[in-house]
């Protein structure tokens, strides 16, 4: 078993290091998702992580790397798309003057 699986890879540690509320404001997940639900989210993308990361140091690497950051949010969403339902949309808006 690798460190990864012991250390990321499980869903309560998912859950300390990328809490509800934080995953609520960054527009990942729905706020008011009852016990089961963010269950599901962090068994998912807990099992994603094990999937993606051969060791700890890659799993953290990824964590504290801003360019792996997005790796780490597409995990996020695919989880919560597939389990919710939840599409995330990103509208950008350009303000140019003159």
């Amino acid at each position: 078993m690798c460190s990864a699986t012991l250390i990321g890879g499980y869903a309560h540690n998912m859950r300390n290091i990328f809490p509800y509320p934080w995953l609520v404001s960054e527009g990942i997940l729905p706020a008011n998702l009852d016990h089961q639900a963010q269950r599901a989210f962090y068994e998912c993308f807990a099992r994603k992580v094990r999937n993606n990361y051969p060791s700890t140091t890659a799993f953290f690497n990824a964590v504290v790397n801003d360019s792996a950051t997005s790796q780490l949010t597409a995990l996020q969403e695919q989880c919560a798309a597939d389990l919710f339902d939840w599409n995330i949309v990103i509208e950008e808006e350009v303000v140019t003057t003159n």
